[in-house]
């Protein structure tokens, strides 16, 4: 429920032109999937979030890119 709120939030704010809801809505829909474990899609998502400039989510978003790039530590 929550990653098609955020998806249809992404969509609204790249259709207004909102840089910052881009890369919130994407930032978010990245966290999502980090924790739905498709490390994969969060890694992309996650990364493209932090091409949107540095916020308040870039130190968070960083976190979740090291541990998505790393597949084999997702058990641990």
């Amino acid at each position: 429920r929550a990653q098609d709120a955020y998806q249809e939030g992404l969509e609204l704010f790249e259709r207004a032109g909102d840089e910052l809801g881009v890369t919130t809505m994407t930032y978010r829909l990245g966290t999502g999937y980090y924790y739905m474990d498709d490390l994969e899609r969060a890694g992309a998502l996650l990364t493209e979030s932090l091409a949107g400039g540095v916020k308040p989510s870039a130190i968070s978003a960083l976190l979740h890119c090291g541990r998505a790039a790393r597949p084999s530590a997702a058990g641990s």
